[in-house]
């Protein structure tokens, strides 16, 4: 991880020119630099910076008392990481959950202890933490949904058109499982299906997609979703 001033770096990140911002909270911020598979937050340590993803992609997993490890969300630009512990939602280090980049991750990083000092206090700033926080929630409200009424073709297919990076699954299959809601055995059914149809190919990589492959068989599903 590498942090950067915000001052000194605030020309190549346009978010001098975001009002969600403003030059005392910019003053106050650092850009921190992830590398893909390096941790932004561990679960169980303290939340000691309020994170604004600039650039890149991440995802929040949670590892349960039993070692079963859940992938819960992407995160991409605009979102924020941090926000459930801002508004104390999250009250103890415990509740915390790991953040890993998934690709290069720029954040605007704001000490946690002026967030709650000054940012409490911002109708505009809480105004626009609720309403990231309310669509969040029908975000995973909707995923679930899609989990519970389509086949796992169709969801693993959009996972795919979705969540690939540089045309490849940087996801382990336990992870892609339990974020489907399906067992190991059955994705790994549907793996051994799409690469049958030339979807996916198992390189020493990792396994790369085919999105044209992939793009013609979302058009012959048409009407799955």
């Amino acid at each position: 991880m590498k942090r950067t001033a915000f001052l000194v770096a605030k020309e190549q990140y346009g978010l001098i020119e975001n009002p969600l911002f403003t030059p005392d909270i910019l003053a106050h911020s650092s850009l921190q630099h992830f590398e893909a598979k390096e941790y932004i937050h561990r679960q169980g340590n303290e939340m000691t910076d309020l994170f604004y993803v600039v650039s890149g992609s991440a995802k929040i997993l949670k590892t349960e008392a039993n070692g079963k490890r859940t992938l819960i969300q992407f995160l991409a630009p605009h979102d924020f990481i941090g926000e459930l512990g801002f508004i104390e939602a999250e009250v103890s280090k415990e509740e915390t959950k790991d953040v890993q980049a998934r690709t290069k991750v720029v954040c605007l990083s704001i000490p946690m202890s002026y967030a709650k000092a000054v940012l409490f206090n911002d109708p505009r700033f809480l105004q626009k933490i609720g309403q990231y926080i309310g669509q969040k929630l029908i975000t995973r409200m909707a995923h679930f949904s899609v989990n519970q009424n389509f086949e796992l073709r169709d969801r693993l297919a959009e996972f795919l058109l979705e969540h690939t990076v540089a045309g490849y699954i940087v996801e382990k299959q336990a992870e892609i499982a339990e974020y489907l809601g399906v067992s190991y055995r059955h994705l790994a059914h549907t793996f051994k299906e799409f690469r049958e149809y030339a979807i996916l190919e198992k390189t020493t990589s990792g396994y790369r997609v085919d999105q044209k492959r992939l793009e013609e068989y979302l058009l012959s599903r048409k009407g799955g979703y």
